[in-house]
């Protein structure tokens, strides 16, 4: 009888795979390393400036949206106990960053309560009623953890968009932290390579699917991201020259 594969092909049987088993559990003790301290440069760079004004609200909205349909669909396709702690963990980490967000807004501390119920109740009650339509309607809980999965995919993907733009729109990117993005990018290459590594059999890369467009999508705008700190770190550097030169010549 076949043995069911997990998410990081820890079960596999197979001799010539143990190799791979072990050299996936390290890529996912890897990425479980770096996403346990993703967070950890936004949360000091906001508390340091008492201010969140160089995150986007939207995007962490979308993020824990993201989070809790990501975790249910872990749950519902019964993958790798590494994979859900991962879910948990991610879920209430994002919902105290975005609660951090409103707290260090300049918004009445009430108000920021009542946005963080809100949004709380929002991002249960969306999620309640799209699995239970999804397990009602489709043929079975496989199909159902996967449609699942490509939902929480674009979450996290659109959630990039709002930061991206308000980098644009401030023509900066201070406020955010460009070490929480240098962490996700490492998290997530370590969580790619550690389902790669894990089977290169066709039902354990669509069973994953999902998840591997999600890291390849969040990677290439992570990417965009930091050639926005480069492009606007250099031109904060220029203008800062060209103040400096005017001061001068004032002086002079």
């Amino acid at each position: 009888m076949k043995t069911k594969e997990s998410t990081f092909g820890l079960t596999q049987r197979m001799t010539d795979s143990e190799s791979n088993s072990t050299l996936s559990l390290a890529f996912s003790i890897l990425s479980i390393i770096f996403y346990s301290i993703v967070y950890l440069p936004q949360f000091l760079l906001i508390y340091k400036t008492k201010s969140s004004s160089g995150v986007s609200p939207l995007m962490i909205l979308l993020w824990c949206q993201g989070d809790l349909f990501s975790l249910v669909g872990t749950l519902v396709l019964k993958l790798n106990v590494i994979m859900i702690v991962i879910g948990w963990y991610h879920l209430i980490v994002s919902m105290v960053m975005f609660y951090t967000i409103f707290h260090y807004s300049r918004s009445d501390y009430s108000l920021v309560h009542r946005a963080s119920l809100i949004t709380v109740s929002y991002v249960m009650i969306i999620t309640g009623i799209v699995v239970t339509v999804l397990m009602t309607f489709l043929s079975s809980q496989d199909v159902a953890g996967e449609v699942i999965g490509w939902i929480s995919t674009a979450f996290y993907v659109g959630g990039r968009f709002p930061q991206l733009y308000l980098n644009y729109k401030r023509r900066s990117i201070e406020g955010l932290s460009t070490t929480m993005y240098l962490f996700t990018i490492a998290g997530n290459v370590s969580y790619l390579t550690s389902i790669l590594t894990a089977s290169s059999e066709t039902e354990h890369l669509r069973r994953n699917m999902p998840w591997i467009v999600l890291v390849l999508g969040i990677l290439a705008l992570d990417s965009i991201l930091l050639l926005q700190w480069t492009y606007y770190k250099k031109a904060e550097q220029r203008s800062n020259v060209i103040t400096e030169n005017t001061t001068i010549d004032n002086v002079v």
